[in-house]
């Protein structure tokens, strides 16, 4: 589990989506199906938007792609860390709570989690009204210090690090991709998960969505800087 050292514990640029293929297997996903692909910890269950962005969605937008988790069982998939990567920096949004899709007007919510492997801190560096706060006398978060505080306070590098569409150098954001370390069945458990997680980053977004399991992370564009496990995270292991 990922908790606390301490506590030990389309493209649419003009409406055409663009559906790459990140899917890691064909199988209808079932919590026994997230269970067996991911004990050795090599595919994780996300929920993956099909369609893709390179600017931030705008709110009619958002609604499209709640929809599209809400009904589209292909959504749905068991991928690498390699793969996630591939397609959040290709502009993709992610879900990182699992849910059965829904009919006749039903939400996500406790009685349609599925599980949930992976969750993300979307680092935003301002107040709840999106104006910019440095915490620190060194000035904003940034990833190399974010990176450290993982390593330090949770035991583990990220997955994956990525600059946000709406990042800048002189207002960083960007989201840390961790990995719960099993596959929590239990909605309230992953919300308390999530909790544990984001007490150590006073500088995440606090608009309350971002602690749910059913929170949409946006991708982000090739040009934007990007680090995962697998290469540059390394140097801080």
């Amino acid at each position: 589990m990922c908790r606390r050292e301490e506590e030990k514990s389309p493209r649419q640029d003009e409406g055409a989506g663009v559906t790459p293929d990140y899917t890691a297997s064909t199988d209808k996903p079932t919590i026994h199906a997230i269970e067996s692909h991911n004990i050795g910890g090599e595919l994780f269950p996300v929920m993956i938007d099909p369609v893709a962005f390179d600017r931030k969605p705008t709110n009619p937008e958002t609604g499209g792609i709640t929809n599209r988790f809400r009904f589209d069982e292909s959504t749905y998939q068991l991928i690498t860390a390699e793969q996630l990567r591939d397609a959040i920096i290709h502009g993709h949004t992610v879900c990182y709570g699992c849910f059965e899709k829904c009919v006749d007007g039903q939400k996500f919510g406790h009685s349609k989690f599925i599980g949930q492997r992976l969750m993300a801190v979307d680092i935003d560096n301002a107040h709840e009204d999106k104006t910019p706060i440095e915490f620190w006398e060194y000035g904003f978060l940034d990833v190399p210090r974010a990176i450290d505080r993982c390593l330090h306070g949770l035991g583990q590098l990220p997955l994956i690090v990525y600059e946000s569409f709406n990042s800048t150098e002189s207002h960083p954001k960007f989201r840390l991709v961790l990995d719960l370390g099993e596959v929590v069945t239990d909605y309230n458990e992953a919300h308390e998960q999530i909790l544990d997680v984001l007490a150590l980053f006073p500088e995440a977004d606090r608009n309350g969505k971002c602690e749910l399991p059913d929170c949409l992370f946006f991708g982000t564009t090739p040009a934007n800087g990007q680090y995962w496990s697998s290469d540059r995270l390394k140097g801080w292991s």
